[in-house]
C-alpha cells in the first residue's frame, strides 16, 4: 500500500517496485549456508595429547580446508549484497532525478 500511495506517477510506481530486486538480492545473500566450522582446539589437543606440534598442524590444516571450503560462497555473498547495495542506489538516484524533472515541469 506504502509503494502505491508514495507514487506520484506510473514511472516513481515502477522506480519504487524495482526496489524487491535489490531486497531479493539481499535476501539471498542472507540465507544460510551449511559452512564448514574450523574444528575445536581441545578436540585435537585430547586426540593428540601431548604431541603438541602435531597437534598444531592438524588444526591449521583443518583451518586451511575450512577457509578453502568457505570462500566461494562468501565471495557469492559478497556480491550478491554489493549489487543490493549499488541497484539499491541507482534507483533512489533515478528517483531523484525523476522527482526534479517533474518539480520543473521537463517531465510530467
Amino acid at each position: 500500500a506504502f509503494i502505491i500511495q508514495g507514487a506520484k506517477t506510473p514511472l516513481d510506481f515502477l522506480l519504487t517496485l524495482c526496489y524487491l530486486v535489490p531486497l531479493l538480492l539481499a535476501l539471498l545473500a542472507f540465507k544460510t549456508h551449511q559452512w564448514d566450522d574450523a574444528p575445536d582446539p581441545g578436540h585435537f589437543s585430547e586426540q593428540y595429547g601431548k604431541d603438541a606440534q602435531l597437534a598444531k598442524r592438524a588444526v591449521v590444516n583443518r583451518m586451511l580446508k575450512a577457509y578453502d571450503t568457505n570462500k566461494a560462497p562468501l565471495v557469492h555473498k559478497g556480491h550478491l549484497f554489493d549489487w543490493a547495495l549499488w541497484l539499491s542506489v541507482g534507483i533512489t538516484l533515478a528517483l531523484m532525478v525523476v522527482r526534479v524533472l517533474e518539480e520543473y515541469h521537463i517531465m510530467h
